[in-house]
């Protein structure tokens, strides 16, 4: 949900969503690490989606 209404944003929020979802698709299959690495991706992107 957050990813669509980013995405919804500006190119920015555009380049930003590939990445992020770059890294959680890729790191997503490890462990708590990815974990990790998911809810900072997470936190980014809505503190983005306020702007």
């Amino acid at each position: 949900l957050n990813m669509s209404h980013c995405g919804r944003m500006s190119n920015m929020a555009g380049n930003i969503r590939r990445e992020s979802h770059n890294s959680m698709s890729h790191c997503g299959r490890m462990s708590n690490m990815a974990g990790n690495i998911r809810r900072e991706s997470h936190n980014s992107m809505s503190h983005c989606g306020r702007m």
